[in-house]
């Protein structure tokens, strides 16, 4: 029983904390300081390339290798532009970086710039 009420908690916090939800967090708190233009853009990027790979999955369990599938995923529609854009700085490795900092999660998927790029 303890094991049951244990996994259900688990789960409800996993949902919590899916990439969709902290990347939307994340979005909401950048935007303002943004065009409207820019914003909808970046939102729309992250509907249409980012939310349908990893965006159910819960933050803390998205590894390196998803974030590359992803990639390829993009590149291989011929929009090599917006698979960089889905990983700059101030896109998903944002998002990672504001689980990092509020401590919801301790993989090794952000890197400083220099090292992603």
């Amino acid at each position: 029983m303890e094991k049951r009420k244990a996994d259900k908690a688990a789960s409800l916090t996993a949902a919590e904390n899916s990439f969709e939800l902290v990347a939307r967090a994340w979005w909401a708190h950048w935007k303002p300081t943004r065009s409207a233009q820019h914003a909808g853009q970046v939102m729309r990027r992250f509907e249409a390339n980012v939310f349908p790979h990893i965006g159910a999955r819960p933050v803390a369990a998205v590894q390196a290798p998803e974030l590359v599938a992803m990639l390829k995923a993009i590149e291989s529609r011929g929009v090599n532009d917006l698979a960089k854009r889905a990983l700059q700085t101030s896109r998903v490795r944002a998002c990672f970086k504001l689980v990092l900092t509020t401590g919801g999660c301790c993989c090794g998927v952000v890197r400083p710039r220099h090292q992603l790029d």
